[in-house]
């Protein structure tokens, strides 16, 4: 999540986690901050807020067996 660290320029919250949606309907399951965090936080929320509200807390785990 680097690129959404906050130091590579503006971007757009909605289509950020949009393109996040888009990215997990192709297979990509995992997002990781590392040591980059700023925006990248609020748009990892927003993303699990809306995963939640679309596929249920269940799927929204953090660890999957």
């Amino acid at each position: 999540m680097w690129q959404v660290s906050g130091a590579h320029g503006r971007i757009e919250p909605a289509r950020a986690v949009a393109e996040m949606f888009a990215y997990h309907d192709a297979g990509f399951t995992t997002w990781d901050l590392a040591d980059h965090y700023g925006p990248a936080e609020d748009f990892i929320g927003e993303f699990r807020r809306k995963f939640t509200a679309h596929y249920g807390a269940e799927r929204s785990t953090k660890y999957r067996p």
